[in-house]
């Protein structure tokens, strides 16, 4: 049944951050707070701006990529990519160039219902609002499904686990009219017993 409709499905260890305390506030203390509880003086604008707390914040992401050359950006191809096109909409967000680090590269035309990726950031943005403000952004092909604070060591790619793939092959005469993006079709008798060895 049906595609060369890879997908891939990352499993990530879920680390807990260091902090529990901080996931309870409705944004991280700043350390220009800190340094004012202590000392009784108040930082400039410009101090405030210094000591902003970066944190890792972990997506996962369900995309269809018919229209993308795979995950990876390739500087200077004319191509675009997943990770491209998830790094413009952050640096839309956040005033400037931001890394996305995924969990695997994935080949052109290739989808995923659960793809994991994570980026380091200092913008106040909360981490669960991340998903829906990227989501108003990003193309419809593209989404969000969850956003949240990872420990600080959490990496998509040297974290992951396991990933599991699907390769679904159409077997019919016709070809498919909703499944052309997700199949690929094979018109001619299947060798099963060669396909299972």
């Amino acid at each position: 049944a049906p595609t060369l409709w890879k997908r891939g499905r990352s499993f990530c260890r879920a680390r807990q951050p260091f902090s529990r305390t901080i996931l309870a506030l409705k944004r991280p203390i700043l350390e220009s707070e800190s340094i004012a509880a202590m000392t009784g003086k108040t930082l400039s604008a410009d101090q405030r701006s210094d000591a902003r707390v970066s944190r890792n914040i972990r997506l996962t992401l369900e995309y269809e990529g018919t229209n993308y050359h795979g995950w990876q950006t390739q500087a200077g191809s004319g191509q675009a990519t997943i990770q491209e096109t998830l790094e413009k909409a952050f640096a839309t967000l956040t005033q400037g160039p931001v890394k996305v680090h995924g969990s695997s590269r994935t080949d052109a035309g290739v989808h995923a219902l659960a793809y994991v990726c994570n980026v380091v950031t200092d913008s106040p943005i909360p981490p669960a609002a991340w998903a829906p403000a990227l989501n108003h952004i990003l193309p419809g092909d593209i989404r969000v499904l969850s956003s949240g604070e990872a420990a600080p060591d959490f990496h998509a790619r040297f974290s992951a686990s396991g990933k599991i793939y699907s390769y679904r092959i159409l077997n019919r005469r016709a070809p498919s009219a909703l499944h052309r993006h997700a199949a690929w079709h094979v018109n001619l008798r299947l060798n099963m017993r060669a396909m299972r060895s």
